[in-house]
């Protein structure tokens, strides 16, 4: 039988960028209802066993591929979770040293500027 029944649809136009991890993740619900679509295609006969394994297959490995997407974007995104803790703890530090030095210098009323200032933007 012929394949038409699952076509797939264009893709929709976006007008923000996605993260990839919201791209995977909606490829795969995209792949698990033409799944689902084919299945029932399959059971009530109108589509051949020969051609639902075959996109079965396709699905499955483009799923597989999907997992493996998703697990490496889970991995970048802890490891700029911990740059980013490193990069603010640094930022804190260097202005607690910044405060220490100004005081040390006798410009107490600079580091007190600079404490009331830093209190105000947050």
């Amino acid at each position: 039988m012929s394949g038409n029944a699952f076509q797939e649809p264009p893709p929709p136009v976006t007008r923000r960028p996605r993260s990839g991890v919201a791209i995977a993740r909606k490829e795969q619900d995209r792949i698990a209802k033409l799944r689902s679509k084919a299945c029932d295609e399959k059971l009530e006969g109108r589509v051949d066993t020969e051609f639902f394994d075959a996109k079965r297959r396709e699905w499955d490995e483009r799923l597989g591929q999907l997992r493996e997407e998703l697990d490496r974007l889970d991995r970048v995104n802890v490891r700029c979770l911990d740059r980013a803790v490193q990069i603010l703890e640094l930022a804190s530090e260097a202005y607690d040293r910044l405060l220490a030095t100004l005081e040390a210098r006798g410009l107490r009323r600079f580091a007190g500027t600079a404490r009331l200032e830093l209190a105000r933007r947050s």
